[in-house]
């Protein structure tokens, strides 16, 4: 089982595969557009993180992965593609793959379409963004020769088994953090780079109003799940290969101890897995864990919780 890591820089790339990423993914600078990059995230967050790396870096960074084993994955995957920005969107995939990526990541239909009349040298991976949650779906990406892909966040073990079954392609999820919504409908502001301090607008708090009354105060918009430690080994076993943490904007120190927490999970899968050991050794090595995740019962694709609970 593979854990793809963020990374906006060489320096982290080299912290993130010495902690145990066997995978690497990343967004190159774009100057065509003002706000966002073709790679799905502004260029800073507004505490001044990166969240891109210029081509020079790029090819630095593909360079030393390689020497390292590991494979860099190269995020194409801007959700939405209009016309006037062809060019300048091609251009940018073309910089990633003549930097030696292995594979691309691509965010919307409209994109892997105009992707494949090009037929490039590099592995196609659907990103979250395509909101696959079913079967024929799947089998369309195959015909578009996708290798690979991210299922939303929102499934459950048993959803996600099932799709596993019916594929060929690798099948990929998200270990830690991740939307509210689904993500290739959401057009809320989030702290990914647009340079805007708004914090996670699903995770916070609204007044609501009703036709003759205020509401109490609540954050109705909060359906995130965030933790997968205690279902790696039901993951695993459900045919996953990827499990890929968020965070191209967010500080190495953060990221880092993610990484080491899911490189401890998954090399114990060859071991006798001991979920609840498993959860205790993950919050020693970040103790925020039971706080944020634990407490609040925000696990992932596990029955049972009440955020999963809640879906229709």
């Amino acid at each position: 089982m593979k854990i793809k890591c963020p990374v906006n820089s060489l320096k982290v790339a080299k912290t993130q595969i010495a902690l145990g990423a066997t995978e690497l993914y990343l967004g190159g600078s774009s100057n065509e557009l003002a706000n966002i990059t073709f790679g799905g995230r502004g260029k800073t967050t507004w505490s001044g993180n990166n969240c891109t790396v210029n081509n020079e870096e790029l090819k630095e960074i593909v360079s030393y992965a390689h020497s390292k084993g590991v494979e860099v994955s190269y995020t194409v995957n801007m959700p939405i593609m209009y016309q006037e920005i062809v060019d300048q969107y091609l251009k940018y995939v073309e910089e990633g793959i003549n930097a030696g990526v292995d594979s691309i990541i691509i965010g919307s239909i409209e994109s892997l379409l105009l992707l494949n009349k090009y037929k490039y040298p590099v592995k196609y991976t659907a990103s979250v963004f395509t909101e696959c949650y079913n079967e024929k779906f799947l089998k369309w990406l195959e015909e578009m020769n996708v290798s690979e892909v991210y299922l939303p966040h929102h499934l459950k073990l048993e959803e996600i088994e099932q799709l596993s079954k019916s594929t060929s392609m690798d099948i990929g999820v998200f270990a830690h953090f991740g939307c509210s919504n689904s993500n290739g409908a959401c057009f809320l502001y989030h702290e990914a780079g647009e340079n805007i301090n708004v914090g996670l607008p699903c995770r916070g708090s609204y007044e609501g109003y009703s036709s003759s009354r205020k509401l109490k105060a609540s954050n109705y918009l909060d359906a995130g799940t965030d933790c997968s430690v205690c279902s790696i080994k039901q993951l695993y076993d459900a045919g996953v290969k990827s499990l890929k943490i968020v965070g191209r904007g967010k500080d190495i120190t953060l990221l880092g101890a993610l990484t080491k927490v899911y490189k401890m999970a998954v090399d114990a899968l060859d071991d006798n897995f001991d979920p609840d050991a498993i959860k205790e050794q993950a919050i020693k090595l970040m103790p925020m864990m039971k706080t944020d995740n634990c407490d609040l019962r925000r696990c992932k694709y596990l029955s049972g919780t009440p955020i999963l609970n809640s879906f229709v």
